[in-house]
């Protein structure tokens, strides 16, 4: 008798355990789909809010060879990947124009003495789409 009422207890604590472990475990998948929906909203926002001009950018002139080596991080996409990351991990700017990406890419390129001649082609002045966003703050 003593032994099914230890049983009884242990199944009871192991049935409220799993109940609160479960019930976290959907209130974290809850926020992550709060989360991305959020901020689809404010990526479809600064869309909207854009001066909806296209921005080209190459990693290279017209005939030119990319001559990229992943190796020496000497590649405009690469640089382009780490640029999007710095941005995720600093505080600060709400979003990261495509503009912006694009110089700090050919700034980081120009210090390992990259030899593309990189280019874009965009109007002067505006705001432009974004290429990464914060999602600290997401009141968008």
């Amino acid at each position: 008798m003593l032994a099914f009422i230890i049983c009884l207890i242990f199944s009871r604590i192991i049935i409220i355990t799993f109940l609160y472990h479960r019930n976290n475990v959907m209130s974290i998948r809850n926020k992550q789909q709060n989360a991305a929906q959020l901020a689809h909203i404010k990526y479809e926002n600064y869309i909207r809010n854009s001066n909806g001009m296209p921005v080209v950018m190459y990693s290279c002139s017209l005939g030119e060879c990319a001559n990229a080596n992943s190796e020496l991080d000497d590649d405009y996409s690469y640089q382009l990947i780490k640029v999007g990351k710095r941005f995720a991990m600093k505080a600060g700017e709400d979003v990261l124009d495509v503009v912006e990406a694009h110089y700090i890419a050919k700034a980081e390129l120009e210090k390992l003495n990259h030899t593309q001649h990189l280019r874009i082609y965009r109007v002067r002045s505006g705001s432009y789409y974004p290429f990464a966003i914060m999602l600290n703050n997401m009141e968008g």
